[in-house]
């Protein structure tokens, strides 16, 4: 690939102020761990990726795992109050997302408990069901319509569905342009770009980042749906930024309007637009 420079786990940027190795750095959205020592105005090579201790607000107790976070004046925070660089999803809009890259697969999302099979007993002129365990957070059974010869035949057919449906896992992959922060493990939202996509949960698996000639800097991102319990609430949308998204009305949230049966809820941390790199405690 001639266009390749690097991996972007790690890249160099100019310190905003004098840096020593293991300090956090934000250059205008872009977060990282100093992996040197720079003076302000040198140039220094950041971490993007890893597990780092960094210094927080001795202020604060943090009991709740998986809370957001924020990077304030050399600390972390968890209060948002006061223009604090926020820590929260990737929002996509048509405007950031390359043209002709965006795939999404959507992959039955429903969770079953078990599916049912039959065949048809020819001694006794009835239908005789045959079950076979599939996901153990499931609520729903699916039920194979045709009908098989044999017990054998009925068990084999059923063995095979579930693990079928246990494989499902709805994705997406997506080239972004101009947005240097994004990194794997990121929640991960669309907004406008289409109904049944706006607003369903996704998890970044992969972000590669890029430079060329003609774009600039670009990211190709892989994400996988969120997997979160499927919630059974109706649908409930508010506007963010112009795009309907679901409601935030509690820790499990809403399920995106017009998605896919089955799509989990989206969390309502997850509605917070990210103007910096995430960080959980």
């Amino acid at each position: 690939m001639k266009n390749y420079i690097q991996e972007g786990d790690t890249l160099e940027v100019t310190a905003p102020a004098d840096t020593k190795s293991g300090d956090g750095v934000m250059v205008g959205k872009l977060f990282g761990v100093a992996a040197h020592s720079a003076k302000a105005g040198e140039r220094v090579n950041i971490d993007r990726e890893g597990v780092y201790v960094l210094p927080k607000v001795a202020a604060q107790a943090w009991a709740t795992e998986g809370i957001p976070l924020y990077w304030d004046a050399g600390a972390v925070t968890s209060d948002a109050t006061g223009g604090k660089t926020t820590l929260g999803s990737v929002l996509l809009t048509p405007a950031v997302i390359k043209t002709g890259t965006l795939k999404v697969d959507i992959n039955d999302r429903t969770k079953y408990s078990k599916v049912v099979s039959y065949y048809q007993d020819a001694d006794k002129a009835q239908r005789v069901e045959i079950e076979a365990d599939a996901d153990a957070d499931g609520d729903s059974v699916y039920r194979i319509p045709d009908a098989f010869s044999s017990p054998a035949e009925a068990d084999k057919a059923a063995r095979a569905k579930a693990k079928e449906l246990a494989r499902g896992e709805g994705s997406v992959s997506v080239t972004v342009l101009g947005d240097a922060a994004i990194e794997a493990g990121l929640p991960l939202l669309f907004a406008d770009v289409r109904p049944g996509l706006d607003g369903v949960p996704y998890i970044i698996k992969t972000a590669r980042s890029k430079y060329t000639k003609t774009t600039g800097f670009e990211v190709d991102v892989s994400g996988r749906l969120y997997d979160g319990k499927s919630a059974t609430e109706a649908d409930s949308g508010k506007r963010r930024g112009g795009a309907e998204l679901p409601e935030a009305t509690d820790a499990a949230g809403k399920v995106a309007p017009s998605s896919a049966p089955g799509t989990p809820a989206t969390p309502s941390v997850f509605l917070t637009p990210r103007f910096g790199r995430i960080d959980e405690n």
